[in-house]
């Protein structure tokens, strides 16, 4: 941890990343995330499934962290009135009254 993989240099006045790519490191964490959504839909037109909305996980196996409805959560975590019980590389498991729902990115 802590090795840059690109940086930023100046060019022409603007910012511009450096020619090299981000190399991939076995020992580091995956950070997953999706482009935010354009507008939210007003509570009358969500659909039932939609009751919280995944914007990003950072997976550690030690400390996996996820973004949902703009909060840092982690297992055990409460959003929304459901409880965090799993946080995996691509989805997110909430459980609430019993029941189990699965985020997806």
């Amino acid at each position: 941890m802590g090795e840059v993989l690109y940086e930023a240099i100046p060019v022409n006045g603007a910012l511009s990343a450096a020619a090299e790519p981000p190399r991939e490191r076995r020992d580091s964490p995956t950070v997953t995330t999706k482009a935010p959504a354009r507008r939210r839909p007003a509570p009358s037109e969500a659909p039932a499934a939609s009751l919280w909305r995944l914007e990003g996980i950072f997976y550690d196996e030690a400390n996996p962290l996820a973004v949902i409805d703009d909060n840092i959560v982690k297992i055990g975590s409460r959003v929304g009135g459901a409880s965090v019980v799993e946080i995996r590389r691509d989805c997110v498991v909430l459980e609430q009254g019993g029941s189990r729902r699965e985020l997806h990115l």
